[in-house]
This record gives C-alpha cells, sequence and structure tokens, in this order.
C-alpha cells in the first residue's frame, strides 16, 4: 500500500512539474495551430459580421493567385540566390578559420556578430546605407559610378533583400561549417598527403565529402528561415515596388493584417507550412542517407 502510494506521489511530482509546459505548449501552440486550419476553411474577416465555412475555396483562390504565385517566386528567387552565396561564402571563412590557431575564439566571435542583430535592425541598416543618399551610393559616385535606385527598380530591389541576408546569416553558416571541418578526422589528410593529394585534391576528395551532412544541415535550417523572410523585407521595402519583393510571409501578412481576410491568410499560412514541411523532410532524408 505504501509502495503504491510513493509510486502515484512521484507521478503526480512529476506531472506537477511538466503540466506549466504542457498548458504554455497548449495554450500558445497547438490551439492556435488548430483554431487557425479551422479558420482556414472560412471566409472569415475582420471586417465583416459573422462567417461561414467555404471548404477549399481559399486553398483554391490561392493557387490560383497571380499574386500568391509571385511572392512564392520572389521566395524562391531569395532562398536561391542568398543560400547559394552564403554556403559557397561559408565554407570559404570556415576554411580559413580552420588555419587559424589560438587566436581562433577571437574571429568566431567578431564574425558572428550580424548573426546576433534583429532582423528589423538589419532591415533598418541596411534601408539607411542603401537609400538614394546612402553610404553604397556615396562609395560608388566617388568610384565614378552612377547611384543606384535601390528601391525603386524591382531587380535591385530584391537584390537589397539579398544582401541583407547574406551579410546577416553568412557568419551563422561559417560556423555550422567550422564545426564540421573540426569533426573530420586529421588522420584522412595526412593519408591523403601520402598519397600525393595537393590542397585542391584535398578539398575535393577529403573535406567536401565529409561535409555533406553538415552542408544539408546548413541548407535545412537556412531554407526554413528564409521561406519565412518577413521583418527584414518589411523594414527595407514593405514589399515594394509593388509587389516586386513581396515574399510568401509577407503576403500572408498584408492579407490577414491589411486587409483583414484572417481566413484567407491562414489557408495561405497552412500551404507554407506544408511547403516548408515537403522541405526540411527532403533534407532531413537526405541528411540520414548521408550518415
Amino acid at each position: 500500500m505504501i509502495s503504491l502510494f510513493g509510486r502515484h506521489y512521484r507521478a503526480a511530482k512529476w506531472l506537477g512539474f511538466i503540466a506549466p509546459c504542457v498548458l504554455v505548449l497548449l495554450s500558445f501552440v497547438i490551439f492556435p495551430l488548430v483554431y487557425s486550419l479551422y479558420l482556414s476553411f472560412t471566409d472569415f474577416s475582420l471586417t465583416q459580421v459573422g462567417y461561414r465555412f467555404i471548404g477549399l475555396r481559399n486553398f483554391l483562390d490561392i493557387v490560383r493567385s497571380t499574386e500568391a504565385k509571385k511572392s512564392a517566386f520572389n521566395t524562391m528567387l531569395i532562398l536561391i540566390g542568398s543560400v547559394s552565396i552564403e554556403v559557397v561564402v561559408g565554407i570559404s571563412v570556415a576554411l580559413m578559420l580552420n588555419r587559424i590557431g589560438y587566436s581562433r575564439s577571437i574571429f568566431v566571435t567578431l564574425i558572428a556578430i550580424p548573426s546576433l542583430v534583429a532582423p528589423t535592425a538589419v532591415g533598418a541598416i541596411w534601408k539607411m546605407l542603401l537609400q538614394p543618399n546612402g553610404l553604397v551610393n556615396y562609395i560608388l559616385s566617388a568610384l565614378g559610378a552612377s547611384p543606384i535606385d535601390w528601391f525603386g527598380k524591382p531587380t535591385f530591389a530584391l537584390f537589397s533583400i539579398i544582401i541583407a541576408d547574406i551579410w546577416q546569416w553568412t557568419p551563422f553558416v561559417a560556423l555550422i561549417f567550422l564545426a564540421g571541418l573540426t569533426s573530420i578526422d586529421p588522420t584522412l589528410y595526412e593519408a591523403a598527403k601520402v598519397d600525393g593529394a595537393d590542397s585542391m585534391q584535398q578539398f575535393w576528395y577529403v573535406t567536401l565529402p565529409n561535409l555533406r551532412r553538415t552542408f544539408a544541415f546548413a541548407v535545412l535550417f537556412r531554407a526554413i528561415d528564409v521561406i519565412r523572410f518577413m521583418d527584414t523585407v518589411w523594414i527595407i521595402t514593405r514589399g515594394g515596388p509593388g509587389i516586386a519583393t513581396q515574399t510568401a510571409a509577407v503576403y500572408i501578412y498584408v492579407q490577414g493584417f491589411r486587409f483583414f481576410r484572417i481566413g484567407f491568410s491562414s489557408a495561405a499560412a497552412w500551404l507554407l507550412l506544408i511547403a516548408v514541411s515537403i522541405l526540411t523532410g527532403f533534407l532531413l532524408r537526405l541528411i540520414r542517407e548521408k550518415q
């Protein structure tokens, strides 16, 4: 009897420890997630009284929407442009840091600073730098080049978003690759040297194969982050000019909080979640295959 009471007491004690976490999870994650799924099948709007169930109409309207397709295309351009450059530069920086000896921690701390800045602050910084009378155009003028209207032309506006993202997150990618480099067995390089491999051959046949999982992990992290990219874009261009730099996340925000189409924006958010889940599953499968 005493033993049974003791087991129930221990179970109740552990339940008391996890109950606050479970309540927070249910209140701020599970319930909003389920409720947004319910709203995605309705025409709920803050500009009208009441709402009704409309089935898959919101999802079909999004799939047929030219603006939604443009937003998805912009997101893919930023994803490809940012992540590809971040991976190339990140590997290069990681290789240089890996050659540094006792002072490596100082350089790691310094290059990590941009990743610690809030995305809204990054947006404000680059918006000031790329203003018509900003520092970037001043340097271009000093070099004899014509100033660029960074925010007035669609191509340059999208490029400004990519620049800001690369500046902030390349150090993070470099640190991921640096961790991958430090985990490679040094004897593999020694064996390659014995076989007569030069530096480029060592990189191609030793470093890159052993960084495959690290590569997939870095791309996974950055791809998920870029797909939900919103705050920096909103600060720099607000999706303009027109919808030239409007990402999927900005599109969801505009539909929900500018046009107050809560049901429609909920459906768009769920489509974005599905896209992120598919991409995550693909990259996780790639990571497992490289084990």
